[in-house]
């Protein structure tokens, strides 16, 4: 009988400046599943009403805006109820600004367990995607009672919303790909990370519509891949302008610039992070 010989699995360091290894992010996609599922629960857990914050805050911020920006400021909504534009923005932008937030402190706050165990330290950058997704998918329900009490019924157009969805998560993942290893090294980032994103907040089209800035400046923008997204959303769930082509592949150019060359600097930085941290 021949004798069992003990299976063994030798890590090696990834070459610098490399794209991740996609491969081994789907052979553990299990633990990202935990993850996702862990910090949902800790999210929620030990507070009065739960998950139902996901449900008030952006409420909350809609009455807000509504009244500041729909009622005594007048902004344009393309013909559509101020609440439901707003909101139907808003949405998904809380999406992609909650995703940042909590993805930039993610590696800074998982010294223990990157020093105990191996695991692609990607997954850390990944999960707060998905819990805010889930966190996402309850909000949702407001807007689904707004488009019933305004009367409002998406058109064909709705199949497109997956994929603005999904370029909103991509954008967040392309930023967090930088900011996080940053983070690491200049805790500088994540005390200035909130007034960053309050500042990209009012540069990107949520409170108004793209046409209410001028023609000859759309193209600048388009840099902020968010424009395209909320354009986008607008035009899927409210029956607005249909997003411009040309500022659509301007955003996706813009995240795939950022996105690519992030995911190297992050593997570089990987070899390295946790005598930083």
């Amino acid at each position: 009988m021949s004798e069992l010989v003990p299976r063994r699995t030798l890590i090696t360091a990834a070459s610098p400046w490399a794209l991740p290894d996609f491969g081994e992010l789907w052979r553990t996609r299990e633990l990202l599943g935990l993850l996702i599922v862990s910090e949902f629960r800790a999210r929620h857990r030990q507070t009065a009403i739960g998950a139902s914050w996901a449900l008030i805050q952006p409420v909350v911020a809609m009455i807000v805006f509504s009244v500041v920006f729909g009622y005594f400021g007048k902004f344009p909504s393309e013909g559509r109820p101020y609440p439901i534009f707003f909101f139907s923005g808003f949405l998904v932008w809380q999406l992609f600004q909650k995703s940042v937030g909590s993805a930039v402190p993610s590696l800074a706050m998982s010294a223990g367990i990157i020093g105990k165990i191996y695991f692609p330290r990607l997954h850390l950058l990944i999960a707060p995607l998905g819990t805010n997704f889930l966190d996402f998918t309850m909000s949702a329900l407001v807007l689904l009672a707004l488009h019933l009490y305004f009367g409002v019924v998406p058109g064909w157009q709705i199949v497109f919303l997956p994929f603005f969805i999904l370029m909103a998560l991509i954008a967040a993942f392309a930023a967090a790909v930088w900011l996080a290893p940053l983070n690491i090294f200049y805790r500088d980032v994540q005390v200035g990370l909130p007034s960053l994103l309050q500042f990209a907040f009012f540069v990107t089209p949520v409170v108004y519509p793209v046409s209410f800035v001028p023609a000859s400046l759309r193209w600048v923008l388009y840099l902020n891949p968010m424009t395209a997204v909320m354009e986008g959303c607008h035009w899927c769930l409210l029956g607005t302008s249909p997003p411009d082509p040309v500022g659509v592949l301007i955003s996706v150019g813009t995240t795939a610039a950022f996105l690519i060359p992030g995911m190297m600097y992050f593997t570089h930085t990987a070899r390295t992070m946790l005598d930083r941290i």
